[in-house]
C-alpha cells in the first residue's frame, strides 16, 4: 500500500479512538499506553486493517507488541504483501 494511502485508512480506523482518548497523530504514538485502544480494540484495528488494506497479516512471525505505535503500523502497511 503506498504511504499516503496507508496513512489515510489508518487514520479514518483510528478517528475516533484518538479523538476520545483526546490524542493527536504522531508515527511514535503507543495505542496501547496512551489508552486511545486496549488489547481487543487493537485485535480489531488489526483484522479491519487486514480486510481494507487486502493485506495477510502473519501474526505468528509479527509479534502483535511490536505493532503498537502508529508509525509500526504504517511500516506494516507499506511492506505487507497482499
Amino acid at each position: 500500500m503506498q504511504p499516503p494511502h496507508a496513512r489515510t485508512l489508518l487514520l479514518e480506523l483510528l478517528d475516533g479512538p484518538l479523538t476520545r482518548a483526546g490524542e493527536a497523530p504522531r508515527d511514535e504514538l503507543d495505542l496501547i499506553e496512551a489508552g486511545v485502544l486496549d488489547s481487543i480494540a487493537f485485535l480489531e484495528l488489526l483484522s479491519a486493517l487486514q480486510e481494507r488494506a487486502g493485506i495477510t497479516l502473519d501474526l505468528l512471525q509479527t509479534d502483535p507488541a511490536e505493532l503498537t505505535t502508529l508509525g509500526a503500523l504504517l511500516h506494516l502497511l507499506r511492506t505487507s504483501p497482499r
